[in-house]
């Protein structure tokens, strides 16, 4: 059984490494120029099928540490006496995330599946654009109402310097506007906010984790 210490450390290593494991994902799926065109898709996966496959795991791994990392962020803001926006940004985040891992697993698993299988790959993006459209808007709008209530519990909380909780604000804004463009870069801008709101608070939470434990052994 692991010691209090070392999970509140691990809670901090997710806030820390998802976005990265987020944006490794992206960086490995291949680039697409529009994300919404069944066309670019298809021809996407039939280029590396094995790579289209490895990215989009990964992107469903970093999407399911997201989840965590919001749940470690509550538990410490609970701890400095913010309750109820943190409760909120995580009932709506993990809603959100999951959406998007479905989508996500849908696109990856599914476009491999029908390449692998000899099917018409254009086909199968084409049908699945017709639900995962609404899909998508609605999970992406809870995750971004999920990020706005983490933002405000953090300003309530005042855990951060004032130039940290900018950080989280300013990155938090950007997540949540650039996934509605459909341009590919947007999912690399959404990743690197990601860390720009998560890297301040998994800072503070390392140097609370430090606090402790230095007060403990004294």
């Amino acid at each position: 059984m692991i010691s209090h210490t070392t999970e509140v450390r691990l809670r901090v290593l997710a806030v820390a490494v998802a976005p990265v494991i987020l944006l490794a994902g992206f960086v490995i799926r291949p680039y697409l120029d529009n994300p919404r065109d069944p066309a670019v898709n298809a021809a996407a996966v039939l280029a590396g099928p094995t790579r289209w496959i490895v990215a989009h795991i990964i992107i469903m791994f970093g999407l399911a540490l997201i989840v965590l990392s919001i749940l470690a962020i509550r538990f410490w803001l609970d701890g400095r006496g913010e309750e109820e926006w943190s409760f909120v940004s995580v009932i709506l985040v993990t809603v959100g995330a999951v959406g998007l891992v479905f989508l996500v697993g849908q696109d990856g698993l599914g476009g491999w599946a029908v390449v692998d299988s000899q099917g018409d790959a254009e086909a199968f993006f084409a049908s699945a654009r017709t639900f995962e459209g609404p899909m998508f808007a609605i999970a992406a709008s809870l995750l971004g109402l999920g990020l706005a209530a983490l933002a405000i519990a953090v300003v309530r909380s005042r855990a951060l310097s004032r130039l940290g909780t900018v950080l989280v604000i300013a990155g938090v804004v950007v997540a949540v506007s650039v996934p509605l463009l459909p341009v590919g870069w947007a999912v690399y801008a959404l990743s690197i906010a990601a860390g720009v709101a998560s890297w301040p608070l998994a800072w503070r939470m390392h140097q609370d984790v430090d606090a402790s434990t230095a007060t403990t052994r004294a």
